[in-house]
């Protein structure tokens, strides 16, 4: 099986989305560190409680440690490339609709949703 993997054809979007996933470590540092100080902001405008504050920063977390331990079995079963992509995807939607989030419930849901692209790259690139 890996020699089969190692003479596939390669396209730009596999590349284009490995490069995307590579990226999944760096924005995992970064999200963590960054929503600290983007509480300050979030907080008040979505009527967040302490509760929900305590979500929104810990979802993506406890998301991305269900990504990664999802991200075996689903590799096996479905093949790397096409998974990739599939995350490079995953990365771009819900990164979006977090943006345009008009709830705190929606907020929450879609911020832990990235967690688990993360978590599933981290695993997947290495």
């Amino acid at each position: 099986m890996v020699k089969r993997l190692d003479n596939a054809k390669v396209m730009r979007l596999h590349i284009l989305a490995t490069i995307i996933d590579a990226l999944g470590g760096f924005l995992f540092r970064y999200d963590t560190g960054i929503i600290g100080s983007v509480l300050v902001y979030v907080t008040p405008l979505f009527h967040l409680t302490p509760p929900e504050v305590v979500i929104l920063t810990a979802g993506t977390s406890l998301l991305a440690s269900i990504g990664a331990l999802a991200a075996g079995p689903i590799t096996d079963k479905y093949g790397r490339k096409s998974l990739l992509v599939a995350d490079g995807a995953m990365y771009a939607v819900f990164a979006l609709l977090s943006a345009i989030a008009t709830n705190s419930f929606l907020l929450i849901l879609r911020r832990s949703l990235v967690g688990f692209a993360i978590g599933y790259s981290i695993l997947e690139v290495n």
